[in-house]
């Protein structure tokens, strides 16, 4: 099983911006762009905010960057808010043996974090 922890870069501004209103209209539609790529086993969850979760069951860390940067590919290019192109940056991460979901969960978000601090739009996996 892999991971996804995802945020939505820089969306506070464009919440604080249009409104919590527009914000939300968004992320709903965010949410079926990432059903359309996704598998019907695949589950989507919002963590919090403008971050979300990707669970994906039976899938290898190769398939699951795959997929991911499908999603990634596919915001970056349909998805805008008020003519802003919106990005997304992604940690991807794969079940380890013995492992607690809340770990892999935590190393999922340190993923994320270098995903951002390394220029935001990308993933990185491990």
């Amino acid at each position: 099983m892999c991971l996804a922890f995802i945020d939505i870069d820089r969306f506070k501004k464009i919440n604080d911006k249009y409104g919590h209103d527009l914000g939300d209209k968004f992320l709903k539609s965010l949410v079926v762009h990432f059903n359309d790529i996704l598998r019907n086993m695949d589950m989507v969850y919002r963590w919090g905010g403008e971050e979300f979760i990707i669970l994906l069951p039976e899938t290898s860390l190769d398939r699951a960057l795959v997929v991911c940067e499908r999603i990634r590919e596919d915001v970056e290019k349909n998805m805008v808010v008020e003519q802003h192109r919106i990005t997304i940056s992604l940690g991807v991460t794969q079940l380890r043996a013995a492992e607690s979901i809340q770990t892999m969960v935590q190393r999922a978000d340190g993923l994320l974090y270098k995903a951002k601090q390394s220029g935001r739009n990308r993933i990185i996996g491990e």
